[in-house]
């Protein structure tokens, strides 16, 4: 994949002592050795009522199925020297997607018809909105802001915004869509915590990990964890110990995970699986990777992606 002028686009260097980690949602192209894997390509697995994966590339929305077929462009990308969009969810009925672009926030129906703009998004490249969760009562969406930083929360019907909570980032709804799980930068780690929509009941829920994702029971958290790096992908179930590995990273082979997402079902657990290192002009090579959140054979349903939030449709009806 070639390297845009956009590759330069959103680098946030991160807050935590001694620790730094780099959003760019932009087109990955560093030259990076590929060393063979034993993973099944976009192959078996696809399940209709899951819904389709929505994912950037090149700035562009893309919708692709679980077994790594029937791609569809959704939206362009921005224009040349523009990042394009950096970030996006599916509505919970499934049926439309919010999507931040750099200087705005849309949402467009899921095949990218109908597009209109809800928020003035105030420039990502400048301290705008980076992640974004939609309630699962269909009525706000939560965005993470990068500076300052902070969860807002959005309001659909009015366009009211307000700080639900600061210092945190990659909300994550609870099924009931009564509580956010976030991820907040500590001065020696990256902690995971809990608060209700109203503000109120924030408590720590994991001392170790970055961008988690509550499943759709409600019972586990998926996010990258695993000391002392924090590369791995992993599972916890919430009040039953110990943590499980879905896949590790490798620090010294250049490998990561970025933002996991469940599946509708809650069988397998999906993120970029990331190989080589960030740079302040281009990122690396981005897979979209899938394993099953009970252990096995992961497999690749897309190579060649932009290192941003992906989002998985909801069950349809």
């Amino acid at each position: 994949m070639k390297v845009t002028d956009a590759a330069q686009a959103l680098s946030t260097n991160e807050w935590s002592a001694g620790r730094s980690y780099r959003w760019i949602a932009a087109a990955c192209g560093a030259a990076v050795a590929l060393v063979a894997v034993a993973f099944a390509h976009g192959s078996a697995g696809f399940k209709p009522a899951n819904g389709r994966i929505a994912f950037i590339a090149d700035g562009g929305i893309y919708t692709i199925r679980s077994d790594g077929r029937a791609m569809r462009k959704v939206a362009g990308g921005g224009p040349r020297g523009r990042l394009g969009f950096v970030a996006l969810a599916w509505s919970p009925d499934g049926r439309q997607l919010a999507a931040i672009e750099v200087e705005n926030l849309y949402v467009m129906d899921g095949d990218g018809r109908n597009r209109r703009i809800v928020l003035h998004a105030g420039g990502a490249l400048t301290g705008g909105y980076a992640s974004i969760a939609w309630s699962p009562r269909g009525d706000e969406l939560a965005l993470g802001r990068v500076e300052p930083l902070e969860i807002e929360l959005l309001t659909l019907a009015t366009g009211r915004r307000r700080t639900l909570v600061r210092g945190g980032v990659f909300p994550s709804w609870t099924p009931d869509g009564r509580s956010i799980v976030y991820e907040r930068p500590e001065q020696r780690a990256e902690s995971v915590r809990m608060i209700r929509s109203d503000g109120t009941n924030d408590h720590l829920i994991m001392r170790e990990g970055l961008m988690p994702a509550r499943a759709p029971d409600g019972a586990s958290v998926a996010y990258v964890g695993g000391q002392p790096n924090l590369v791995d992908l992993k599972v916890r179930r919430l009040g039953a110990g110990k943590a499980r590995t879905l896949a590790r990273g490798d620090v010294g082979g250049d490998v990561t995970f970025h933002y996991p997402r469940w599946a509708p079902d809650g069988a397998e657990v999906l993120a970029n699986r990331v190989l080589g290192s960030h740079t302040a002009s281009a990122c690396c090579l981005v897979d979209l990777y899938l394993v099953p959140a009970n252990g096995g054979r992961a497999r690749i349903i897309r190579r060649d992606i932009d290192d941003s939030p992906v989002a998985w449709q909801p069950r349809t009806r």
